[in-house]
């Protein structure tokens, strides 16, 4: 017996390395602003896009072009292009709701702190039909993995990029911790030329 998990969701990974005293003094100076989603936000929405962190820029270009490599996009053709990106202040309490980003591709947030437990991302499935039964059959589960629960949480390290389909629900729940968070958050759109048939098919 075998099985496949059909149409997966990908969620991308990798530590990049923590930023550097010129790229930390510069995030600092940013001016920020009570935010859609959380407390506050930087008011620059493209704060990738200066000069103080263009070499933090291309390691997370660098890992956009992995990810979309993984994902078998003909890079050739086209390019995934940072739109937008802002500094997230989470102080003690400070939390982003459930939300999903628009006119966007892929969205990541970097992290510039450990979150241990105290202020993890969790991912949700999308509402309706979870996998196999609809959302109102609960089913007793012996063993919870990716294919039967409701909600992921993942805890980033310092220095991590996290990347996820831009559609796919997100959220923060309140950090527990004394000490301050701060992210980088960015969203993506495609350069190109785009395929004009569309749709695909994997025979297996």
């Amino acid at each position: 017996m075998s099985h496949l998990d059909l149409f997966a969701i990908p969620l991308y990974r990798t530590i990049i390395g923590t930023p550097t005293e010129v790229e930390r003094d510069h995030l600092s100076r940013l001016e920020m602003t009570e935010g859609r989603h959380t407390a506050l936000n930087s008011t620059n929405l493209h704060i990738l896009d200066v000069i103080q962190l263009r070499e933090l820029r291309g390691k997370i270009d660098l890992g956009i072009q992995e990810y979309m490599n993984h994902l078998g996009v003909d890079l050739e053709k086209i390019s995934v292009n940072i739109t937008t990106s802002w500094l997230n202040l989470y102080e003690k309490g400070d939390s982003t709701h459930q939300h999903s980003h628009s006119n966007s591709i892929i969205s990541g947030v970097y992290y510039l702190e450990d979150c241990d437990e105290t202020a993890p991302i969790q991912f949700h499935r999308a509402p309706g039909y979870v996998n196999l039964w609809p959302n109102t059959i609960n089913l007793p589960i012996k063993q919870h993995n990716a294919l039967n629960i409701d909600v992921i949480t993942v805890i980033p390290k310092a220095g991590e990029l996290i990347m996820w389909p831009s559609h796919l629900s997100h959220s923060v729940p309140p950090n527990e911790s004394d000490t301050q968070r701060h992210t980088i958050a960015f969203n993506t759109f495609v350069k190109g030329t785009l395929d004009p048939k569309g749709g695909s098919e994997l025979k297996i």
